[in-house]
């Protein structure tokens, strides 16, 4: 499978709602590509911020249940097929001032064992 990011930004609000305090929004916007024959199941979750402390957090899942209604946010599950992809914004709020911030793709097998994928941001987009 391919991901790539495609942008990022830190807006104040999104849609009615506003990070709590002492925190940010951070979106996402990222393409997956499945370049494999088997099935690609992906989502949401499976992407998470990953701080200068190794501390790993969950992506914040944007989805119709949580209040959220634009379209564009990436799905809270989806399979692909071989050489089908998808793309959409992917919500994270990290604490204010939080710095040498990545976003990581953990791929987690039947097995328990996992593969992490990091792509690694500018801090510059978030103070």
């Amino acid at each position: 499978f391919d991901i790539t990011l495609e942008s990022t930004a830190a807006p104040a609000a999104i849609e009615d709602f506003t990070p709590d305090e002492g925190y940010s929004f951070l979106t996402a916007e990222i393409t997956v590509k499945n370049t494999s024959d088997n099935d690609l199941t992906i989502g949401s979750s499976d992407f998470y911020i990953v701080g200068s402390n190794d501390y790993l957090d969950y992506s914040a899942a944007a989805t119709e249940e949580n209040g959220f209604t634009a379209e564009g946010y990436f799905p809270a599950d989806i399979t692909l097929g071989e050489g089908e992809s998808v793309s959409g914004t992917v919500v994270f709020v990290p604490e204010d001032g939080a710095s040498d911030l990545s976003i990581a793709y953990i791929m987690t097998y039947d097995d328990g064992t996992y593969d992490m994928y990091e792509f690694f941001l500018s801090t510059m987009a978030f103070t």
